[in-house]
């Protein structure tokens, strides 16, 4: 990590979220559990979404397209 100030952003107990920074480098941030405890579904799509961010140039293209074209319905 480098010296830049981070931004502190707190999460509620059933909160999780997706951070990535302008390097492609991505983290998951979710609420404390215990082993045996079930895995929400909102924290399995976030780690799922991760997990392809990383791993899935097709799927991100297809993800970037329907964004392009979802914001070119809306102008």
């Amino acid at each position: 990590m480098t010296d830049k100030e981070r931004t502190i952003i707190k999460l509620e107990d059933d909160e999780a979220a997706l951070v990535m920074d302008s390097d492609g480098n991505v983290g998951i941030y979710f609420p404390d559990m215990d082993d045996d405890d079930d895995v929400p579904d909102h924290v399995q799509l976030i780690a799922a979404i991760a997990a392809i961010a990383t791993t899935d140039q097709e799927i991100m293209d297809l993800i970037w397209k329907k964004f392009y074209e979802a914001a070119n319905e809306v102008n």
